[in-house]
């Protein structure tokens, strides 16, 4: 008669022992797979993007061909009156005569540095307007922007920007080109462009003249 609840007590005691052998060894554990479950940082991060590529001063990458620049251009010469924006008596809102292009130009400001890429242009203008100048152009001003001239090199090619450090510091306020140009005014300053050129074409193409082209001078 007692037999039966001994062998009962007996069971569950080797039954308890077996669980909880299971539960201190590790390896009875069951695994988790890390590779399916765990998504790491790496994954989920977007990447980090390369810095971009970088052009040396000066450089043309990739070349402009200058005679995508220059097409429409009217070729013009050193003290040549060109005018532009023809008002409604026929008369240019805007005439534009450059007076003198000199290589290796002096610089006059008492902050002037040397050119960067050897060689420093200096072109020396006037500008007048009508006085119709709001009528035609519907602007109160025109602008005299260095980034409206180009340099074209002996090789065909577009010079890179011009507009370097030593280039505008070349010349304080009182010499320098103002940058707008209101109606029935006349102004002269001067523009330097750094350059590795001794010889080219300078090209202007202003926004007020568009699409109908600007003009160009040999150096």
């Amino acid at each position: 008669m007692t037999r039966a609840p001994l062998l009962s007590v007996v069971l569950i005691a080797v039954l308890a022992g077996a669980c909880s052998s299971a539960g201190d060894d590790p390896d009875a554990r069951p695994s988790i797979d890390q590779s399916e479950s765990v998504t790491t940082d790496t994954e989920t991060a977007s990447p980090i993007p390369s810095p971009a590529t970088t052009t040396p001063t000066g450089a043309a990458v990739p070349p402009e061909s200058g005679d995508v620049i220059r097409q429409g251009t009217q070729a013009t010469e050193v003290g040549e009156a060109v005018g532009a924006v023809v008002s409604s008596d026929g008369v240019p809102s805007v005439e534009l005569v450059v007076d003198d292009l000199a290589v290796d130009g002096e610089c006059t400001s008492p902050s002037a540095v040397p050119p960067e890429r050897g060689h420093m242009l200096v072109v020396s203008l006037t500008m007048s307007t009508s006085t119709e100048l709001v009528d035609v152009t519907l602007t109160p001003t025109i602008d005299v922007s260095r980034l409206d001239f180009r340099i074209v090199g002996p090789d065909g090619f577009v010079e890179a920007d011009n507009g370097t450090m030593p280039a505008y510091a070349c010349f304080a306020e009182s010499d320098a080109m103002p940058p707008e140009v209101g109606p029935g005014e006349s102004v002269a300053g001067k523009i330097a462009f750094d350059t590795e050129h001794t010889s080219g074409i300078l090209v202007y193409r202003p926004w007020w003249v568009e699409p109908a082209g600007g003009w160009e001078w040999q150096f």
